[in-house]
């Protein structure tokens, strides 16, 4: 019995040592010849370590997909408490940057279309008799001159005014 509370007590501080101290996922406490109590608490501490262990692995290689861009994953892990809580803070964070990435590429759309359209509006009008025209020059009957050429450049020959 002494022996196996020594095998015991180094094995559970080194799972500790390994999982919660050096970081080392996956570490598993050995008890040869264990029985009864031993048994169980020997098996107790391993499923502490391999719950912990499954819960970190997942959020990490969701972090690391959402690193390289890839937003269309969450974590899937079943667990409880403060571990239940990051895990679902993190799934909402991945949701919120998919929406604003979307969001982002409608507007870059909206933005490149509206100048390729504006480009081709004043095309058109330049191509139907005077570069002024895109600029909204009064000769075109549009809003104010905003050529800037010289002051004559846009006025009716009966305007007086700009």
């Amino acid at each position: 019995m002494t022996n196996t509370l020594a095998t015991f007590a180094d094995q559970v501080t080194t799972v500790a040592r390994e999982v919660g101290v050096e970081g080392r996922l996956g570490g598993q406490a050995n008890v040869p010849g264990a029985a009864g109590t031993w048994k169980d608490l020997t098996g107790n501490v391993n499923l502490l370590a391999a719950n912990l262990t499954t819960q970190v692995r997942a959020i990490a290689e969701v972090a690391t997909a959402v690193t390289k861009g890839d937003l269309t994953r969450s974590i899937q892990v079943e667990a409880r408490g403060e571990v239940a809580e990051l895990k679902d803070n993190i799934n909402t964070m991945i949701g919120n940057l998919r929406l604003t990435t979307e969001r982002n590429t409608e507007q870059d759309w909206l933005k490149t279309n509206l100048a390729r359209f504006t480009n081709m509006l004043q095309a058109s009008a330049i191509s139907h008799g005077s570069p002024h025209a895109a600029f909204g020059c009064r000769r075109w009957r549009y809003l104010r001159c905003r050529c800037r050429h010289s002051d004559s450049c846009c006025k009716l020959p009966s305007d007086s005014t700009r």
